[in-house]
């Protein structure tokens, strides 16, 4: 595979809002976010595209792209994903990266044992509100098992979680670094 850029799309906004924002404003837990992350919702996020891959990628291979971006005291992962996180992403991809709103986006949600769970383990409320219209679905095949981020409406743009199939691929990825313990 090419060498993976690990430039994040979304570093000239984070650039620009570190220059208007002191240290103290722009903590990721007590620390800045590491390099190629932008602080987000509280999070360190990172958004990888197809234009940084050599070609769209499955949900494990978006997950071992995500953790290649561990460095130091920083672990890094697919983001877990809720309500207020994806309102914030919604609105920094709209003000921020707009040629992106129409993106599907790989994230930190799977299906394990017939029930949804961040990467944690931490069970996910099947009738949250972050959920796509109708999914997640008992109807759904047992290999739909992996949470890609949709938007819907182009009139009131917002990111959705939806699953996706064990074989589908994505070309983008929304990354989360966070302090070791």
């Amino acid at each position: 595979m090419a060498k993976i850029s690990a430039v994040a799309l979304c570093l000239a906004a984070a650039a620009a809002a570190a220059a208007s924002a002191s240290a103290a404003e722009t903590p990721c837990g007590h620390s800045r976010c590491p390099e190629n992350f932008v602080l987000l919702s509280g999070r360190c996020l990172n958004v990888t595209s197809a234009k940084h891959l050599a070609r769209p990628l499955p949900w494990p291979e978006a997950r071992e792209l995500c953790q290649a971006r561990a460095s130091g005291d920083w672990t890094a992962d697919l983001a877990s994903v809720d309500v207020p996180l994806l309102a914030a992403f919604t609105d920094f991809i709209k003000k921020h990266i707009p040629d992106m709103t129409h993106y599907i986006f790989w994230a930190g949600a799977r299906k394990v044992g017939g029930e949804w769970q961040e990467l944690d383990g931490t069970p996910i409320d099947p009738l949250d509100y972050m959920w796509h219209m109708q999914h997640p679905s008992d109807a759904s095949p047992d290999d739909y098992a992996y949470g890609m981020l949709v938007p819907a409406s182009t009139n009131q743009l917002r990111f959705y979680l939806t699953p996706y199939s064990l074989h589908s691929v994505g070309p983008s990825a929304l990354c989360e670094a966070r302090r070791r313990a």
